[in-house]
């Protein structure tokens, strides 16, 4: 999906989607042309440098488990959020 959809960095954070909280996960295109990051700290070198430390397993299950149920519920609950979106753009220039 992130490939075609030319995606460079995709930040998903667990308690955005109903995951646990103080989880995430970070995509990082590896080609065409590859994103190129820098640490910011260092330690470890899980994930070609980018992380250390040790996983958190349950976090990690939670937040796969909370993606998979918003993949399943994104055809229903689509309709919802983007009439919102489209209810803000017409109502931003009218309060105040």
């Amino acid at each position: 999906m992130c490939q075609k959809d030319n995606i460079d960095l995709l930040a998903i954070s667990g308690h955005k989607i109903y995951g646990p909280k103080g989880v995430g996960a970070l995509y990082v295109r590896r080609r065409n042309p590859r994103v190129q990051l820098s640490a910011i700290i260092d330690g470890g070198g899980h994930e070609r440098g980018m992380r250390s430390g040790t996983l958190n397993v349950p976090g990690i299950v939670g937040l796969g488990k909370a993606c998979e149920l918003a993949q399943k519920e994104m055809p229903r609950k689509a309709p919802d959020v983007g009439s919102s979106y489209a209810l803000e753009e017409r109502t931003r220039g009218q309060a105040g």
